[in-house]
């Protein structure tokens, strides 16, 4: 007996949404941690999008460097920190650039990105990068939630580096 045209492709479609299901669940669920809290941080700031936070999430994030010459660059977090900037900053010093920034501003492309500077004297001890005996050290925070992200807390420190 053959099966009514408008029946079978109901059950096609429903066979085929159920095995993508079955194989497309262990991908998202790694993906989710992405977001997971590593730590928090306390800020100091005075700007209007992180005045309702006293403290910044640093999440697991990701990074992709993307293909030729860093275009198509993705990701934020610990992971882009560690994976991108490895040795530029110790997380000493992106706590106390947090704290103690000296100079303050929102990022030119979001009112919703905070960008903290702090002065550093003295050799930093990255390896990669030469420079003279003042250098800056850079975190970006990004105060908006996450659409993708389980909780409304902020996204948080999406990168931090060293700059001269």
């Amino acid at each position: 007996m053959r099966l009514p045209r408008p029946r079978l492709a109901a059950f096609l479609a429903t066979f085929i949404f159920l095995f993508s299901c079955l194989f497309a669940s262990p991908a998202l669920a790694a993906d989710d941690r992405r977001y997971d809290i590593a730590t928090w941080y306390r800020v100091n700031c005075s700007l209007l999008p992180c005045l309702k936070y006293y403290e910044v999430p640093l999440r697991r994030g990701y990074y992709d460097d993307g293909y030729i010459g860093g275009l198509g660059e993705k990701g934020f977090g610990k992971a882009k920190i560690e994976d991108k900037h490895e040795g530029e900053l110790t997380w000493d010093q992106i706590r106390d650039t947090l704290l103690h920034a000296d100079s303050v501003r929102l990022d030119r492309d979001s009112s919703t990105r905070v960008v903290f500077r702090k002065k550093y004297k003295g050799k930093c001890g990255c390896l990669i990068i030469n420079h003279s005996t003042t250098w800056w050290a850079r975190v970006v925070v990004e105060y908006a939630p996450s659409r993708s992200a389980p909780d409304q807390d902020p996204l948080g420190i999406l990168t931090a580096y060293h700059e001269h």
